[in-house]
């Protein structure tokens, strides 16, 4: 079985604060916190056994309610609130690290990247092709990182086994300064994979080689991926686009 901590410390965009959203977590989606929402699609999946909840003490209050979380404070700084999220799990127990508005997130979804972590590896990360993306929300942007063998969106989560994040405290707290994106990962490669990456030479698989050797940790990217895992609340129109996402089928303004 995998287990599953959700970091609920971020920020709310700028585009969306509002005097009652004091956090990402909180902000509201067809009535709820979307925080709610992905912790209900967290404990539904057959393939996560315990889910933590790493946040301020009144998340729990706010969205409350909901049975077998363990909840555990949290701090600004990200790198603290992952290996306090980590502590006591197996060292080689698979881990899905998820953002508080991954909004789109289903029990399937949850089971799909538990069963595709591959054996024998510690750090899975999830690719979204970009075409797919843009298809299936046509209205977002799409900054994708191109590379030989296509054009990629990271996922908002990732897979790890707690072992790769105790070996390597100094390259996490470079990877979390910022949102976890595709982007972020690839400047953590140095200047060698950023060369090769504007010779249009790098591929996703040489970038998993280049982290499974800084890290000391087998790395992995994950393909077929759907574009859902791409898709956080970071302004007005992906919030009204996962709302209507979630309208019940056949409800007037259900775009599909």
């Amino acid at each position: 079985m995998a287990h599953a901590v959700v970091l609920a410390t971020n920020d709310v965009p700028k585009a969306l604060r509002a005097p009652e959203v004091t956090s990402r977590a909180l902000l509201p989606l067809n009535g709820r916190p979307v925080l709610a929402r992905v912790l209900e699609g967290l404990r539904a999946s057959a393939a996560i056994d315990e889910v933590i909840v790493i946040g301020p003490p009144r998340l729990q209050e706010q969205v409350g309610g909901l049975a077998g979380i363990r909840w555990l404070d949290g701090e600004d700084d990200v790198p603290t609130n992952l290996r306090r999220g980590l502590r006591g799990l197996g060292l080689s127990t698979p881990v899905l690290i998820v953002p508080a508005d991954l909004a789109l997130l289903t029990p399937p979804l949850a089971d799909h990247l538990i069963d595709s972590h591959p054996r024998g590896v510690d750090i899975a990360y999830p690719l979204i092709a970009a075409e797919e993306f843009a298809t299936e929300f046509p209205t977002l942007p799409v900054r994708p990182v191109r590379l030989r063998d296509g054009a990629f969106l990271g996922g908002r989560v990732i897979l790890v086994k707690p072992q790769a994040v105790v070996m390597n405290p100094r390259l996490l707290q470079r990877a979390f300064q910022g949102p976890l994106t595709f982007t972020r990962l690839l400047r953590l490669l140095g200047w060698g994979g950023r060369l090769l990456h504007g010779m249009g030479l790098l591929t996703s698989r040489a970038i998993a080689a280049r982290a499974t050797r800084l890290l000391e940790a087998p790395c992995q990217p994950l393909y077929g991926n759907p574009p859902a895992l791409a898709l956080t609340l970071d302004s007005q129109e992906h919030l009204r686009v996962a709302a209507e996402y979630l309208l019940p089928a056949g409800s007037a303004g259900r775009r599909r």
